[in-house]
């Protein structure tokens, strides 16, 4: 009897993760600078998508009717002054100068680059930043050295007669030293030519005076702001709403022949980058809403009250995974009532510094009898950290605190 191998039918489970879970979650993990050139790149090779939003003031994380630092840096005290001599519609418009400043104060991509990349109008944009020029420090917008100097020497009374030609026609000739060349093409003495450097040694900067733009450390960009009640909302949408074009749309419905499965391909491209864009913002409210919950003491303003907190935590009351909690709060920050700005992330960190100061109070009122590990470990949960007993000898150790085995 010949015995032949036949296929045998097993059914197996396997947990298949589909292309639009992994591109959520690539969207979700985006920082705001990464968001916002995947949206300008998206309405750009994408007909069917456009930008829903003008900008607005709730469009920028700058907001100075609430203080955002004990401080202010030099882009919050230039906003402000920027904002006095603007109308009510021109006032984001400094606001987005201002957070387009480098950490020097420079304009690097210029005006038409910065209208360009939100679609605002050029001529408006140009009024803006001359009113921000005007109130700030010297120099400050300028878009290279050259512009810088030039915009210190118009702040200057009386400026040296050769100063600005220098500038403007020779300033690579200056910077190499080659003073009489100089002195030739200008028809005058080179001892005149170095009279008109050292003036612009002496009272010129190569950058204005400006130590943090507002994208600095000392200033975030705020990603979701909470009020009073404890009601969280969201910088982003303002910023980079989308939705499909109505023509498109309009095609994909009632269009003809190759135009209309044209159109109806860039459509469901079109929606399917809105409704990531959705999600995203979804997901950062809810897990911004139950972090601010469970933390509110700590957001109204009592530092002393933060609670220890885990991702993993928030995840399971909101019945997602750990990793999306991870990606909706990597690099997010958050501005308080009180006008305090902290990362999200330090709300979770925190629970271990408070777990650490309720040791360090059980150690320093001990007995002449020591606690044992166990013991601290259920003083600690009786205190709402729920901490094991290795965790308990790992503290200690950083606490300085070393004893001998106990159990």
């Amino acid at each position: 009897m010949d015995l032949a191998v036949l296929p045998q039918p097993r059914v197996e489970q396997t947990l298949a993760i589909s292309p639009a879970t992994v591109a959520f979650a690539e969207l979700l993990c985006l920082a705001l600078p990464e968001l916002g050139e995947t949206v300008e790149r998206e309405v750009a090779q994408n007909p069917a998508l456009e930008r829903t939003t003008e900008l607005t003031a709730d469009a920028l994380a700058i907001d100075l009717a609430t203080p955002v630092a004990d401080q202010p840096t030099d882009a919050a005290r230039l906003i402000a002054d920027a904002r006095l001599a603007l109308s009510e519609g021109d006032r984001p418009l400094a606001e987005l100068v201002v957070a387009s400043l480098d950490e020097r104060g420079f304009l690097t991509g210029g005006v038409a680059e910065l209208a360009r990349t939100f679609k605002l109008d050029r001529p408006r944009l140009e009024r803006v930043l001359a009113e921000v020029r005007a109130v700030g420090p010297p120099g400050v917008g300028a878009c290279d050295l050259r512009e810088c100097l030039l915009l210190q020497i118009d702040r200057i009374d009386s400026p040296h007669p050769l100063a600005r030609k220098l500038i403007e026609d020779h300033l690579d000739e200056l910077a190499a030293g080659r003073f009489s060349a100089i002195a030739r093409a200008l028809g005058v003495e080179r001892r005149d030519v170095l009279a008109a450097r050292d003036f612009v040694r002496a009272r010129l900067r190569p950058a204005p005076d400006f130590c943090a733009s507002a994208r600095s450390p000392q200033q975030p960009i705020v990603d979701i702001v909470v009020d009073e009640q404890l009601h969280v909302s969201l910088t982003e949408p303002a910023r980079f709403g989308v939705r499909v074009a109505p023509l498109y749309a309009e095609l994909a419905e009632r269009g003809l022949g190759a135009d209309r499965r044209h159109a109806r391909v860039q459509v469901d491209k079109a929606r399917a980058f809105a409704t990531r864009l959705e999600q995203r913002w979804e997901t950062l409210r809810l897990v911004a809403q139950e972090t601010v919950r469970r933390q509110s003491r700590f957001v109204r303003g009592d530092e002393r009250a933060i609670r220890p907190l885990t991702r993993t935590t928030v995840a399971r009351a909101l019945g997602v995974h750990e990793s999306t909690v991870s990606r909706a709060t990597r690099d997010r920050h958050l501005r308080m009532p009180d006008g305090r700005v902290a990362a999200i992330s330090s709300l979770f960190s925190a629970g271990d510094c408070g777990a650490r100061e309720a040791l360090r109070e059980l150690l320093a009122g001990e007995s002449a009898r020591p606690h044992t590990d166990a013991e601290l470990a259920t003083a600690l949960t009786a205190r709402g950290y729920a901490v094991a007993r290795r965790t308990i000898a790992k503290y200690r150790a950083e606490l300085g605190v070393v004893r001998c085995a106990l159990r």
